[in-house]
């Protein structure tokens, strides 16, 4: 299999597969479900945090960048219909803020290397240093 810039080096393409990524979709739908909208919003994105650590864990071997990318984008649409559907009236990110932002001040984690960088960095008392270097690694 040729690399992801198309040159012939030779390597194991191990990623996730569509069938066990359209399990996970799967998964997600039923958390974050009509059935969750009188649920409290920090224990829902709590219970949906535990459920993409736990993911990305199992199928971080290889190079699972993009299926990743795929989930962690599946999962901020879920949220913000979720977020839409709650209430009569229409949900709107504050002032000044982007959806993806507000998302992310919430406390959503999604997968990869960046989100868990992100994670540490908005942790209260984290290992702040720990972060700024994995931060750093991943945006060069």
């Amino acid at each position: 299999m040729p690399d992801l810039k198309g040159r012939g080096h030779r390597y194991l393409g191990m990623r996730p597969s569509e069938k066990a990524l359209a399990r996970e979709r799967g998964a997600l739908r039923e958390i974050v479900s009509t059935r969750a909208g009188c649920m409290p919003l920090s224990d829902l994105i709590g219970w949906l945090n535990r459920h993409l650590k736990g993911w990305a864990n199992y199928f971080d071997f290889g190079y699972p960048r993009h299926v990743f990318r795929r989930v962690n984008h599946y999962v901020r649409d879920r949220l913000l219909r979720h977020l839409k559907r709650r209430s009569q009236r229409r949900f709107r990110a504050p002032e000044g803020k982007t959806m993806y932002a507000h998302l992310a001040d919430l406390g959503t984690v999604g997968c990869g290397l960046r989100s868990v960088a992100l994670a540490i960095l908005l942790a209260p008392r984290s290992h702040w240093l720990l972060g700024r270097l994995l931060a750093k690694l991943v945006y060069l």
